[in-house]
């Protein structure tokens, strides 16, 4: 459409709000209420699309996409994405999944020997032998038992020792980092609890030696190829650097005029040598709306079939039905399972509308990063 043509190109075909049930007053009252942040000086920018029946139907652009630069939003500026890294790795397990590589009920220890000997700490900081053994789903599901190191626990001090603050490390290889991460304690007996953590960049060393790749490698072959997520990947070229977005921190108080300031967000110039395939990828809009469609349509888009329908309704199904204790949260989280929503493969599922709070339906699949 003409009227969206200074945002770039679109990811989907274009409609008018009306022609696939949304209000067109509720998306003037969507844009002002993004320019009303802006303005107020309590963000620098947002950035917005929304699509329904495969059609996008709405783009708006509040503020800048570097406030110093003044550089507006396009669908082609690239984010930093950090843990919406979390599906796209879950999509490559279950391709791998789908081809006959990995069992969901497989021992983590057949892949990496690390986790042999799995304890669990007490409260007391004591351990005790951990009573299963972590599988390819608790990885995928954030029941292993592993932890962010965020929450000031005797565990996570254990985590702290290991270098593990910061969600930084640079200097390790993805290989090194679950060498040492695989012979802490767990939080908790695999399977019997949830909690955010590490589990998905341990997941992508698996994924690494069943294919015999490097988990960029493999995104992009499974991935980001067949659906043309051609700004998506661990790093930035020198032609993308321009097209990076600034990161900001909130500074002052509300009343301030200006409540942010531009936050160092790591090196994303070069290939790195730890790939996070849990929170290191960089994106577009354009290019996550497309990997988005592709979930909604089952696995498949404009002629390219990623998954089958029925891995795509295995991964949009509640996986922790036995879990009641979702008390041990990490700061990261951004959903709080015990308000009637579950967890699939990649995101959360609704469970029980009417206790999470939200305008939302039984079955919706979602995360935020």
């Amino acid at each position: 459409m003409d009227k969206w043509s200074r945002y770039g190109p679109l990811p989907l075909p274009a409609s008018e709000p009306e022609e696939v049930g949304l209000l067109p007053h509720s998306c003037d009252e969507l844009s002002a209420w993004s320019d009303g942040w802006v303005e107020s000086g309590k963000l620098p920018g947002l950035f917005t699309l929304i699509a329904r029946w495969g059609k996008l139907a709405y783009i708006h652009g509040s503020g800048y996409a570097d406030a110093e630069a003044l550089t507006s939003f396009t669908t082609k500026s690239i984010f930093r994405i950090y843990s919406m890294s979390k599906p796209i790795t879950s999509v490559v397990a279950m391709v791998l999944y789908e081809q006959g590589l990995l069992k969901l009920e497989e021992p983590v220890m057949h892949y990496l020997p690390c986790f042999a000997n799995a304890t669990v700490m007490r409260e007391d900081g004591s351990t005790e032998p951990a009573r299963r053994a972590v599988t390819i789903r608790h990885l995928l599901t954030h029941t292993a038992g592993l932890s962010y190191g965020d929450t000031g626990t005797k565990l996570d001090l254990k985590y702290e020792e290991a270098g593990f603050c910061d969600d930084s490390n640079p200097d390790l290889t993805l290989a090194e980092f679950v060498e040492r991460i695989g012979v802490l304690p767990l939080a908790y007996h695999p399977g019997e609890s949830w909690r955010y953590s590490y589990s998905i960049d341990v997941l992508a060393r698996v994924l690494e030696i069943v294919a015999g790749k490097s988990i960029d490698e493999l995104m992009d072959e499974l991935i980001f190829r067949p659906l043309r997520m051609t700004d998506t990947g661990f790093f930035v070229s020198c032609d993308q650097r321009r097209r990076l977005v600034q990161i900001y921190e909130a500074t002052g108080t509300e009343s301030a005029t200006s409540t942010y300031k531009q936050y160092d967000g790591g090196n994303y110039f070069v290939r790195p040598k730890f790939q996070e395939a849990g929170s290191g990828l960089v994106s577009t809009a354009h290019d996550y709306m497309r990997f988005a469609q592709m979930l909604l349509n089952k696995g498949e888009l404009d002629g390219k079939r990623i998954l089958s329908s029925d891995t795509v309704d295995l991964m949009m199904s509640n996986q922790v039905q036995q879990i009641d204790n979702c008390s041990q949260q990490s700061f990261y989280s951004e959903v709080d399972l015990s308000e009637g929503t579950g967890f699939g493969i990649g995101g959360s599922v609704v469970l029980h509308p009417t206790r999470t709070g939200l305008a939302c339906s039984k079955g919706d699949y979602s995360w935020g990063g």
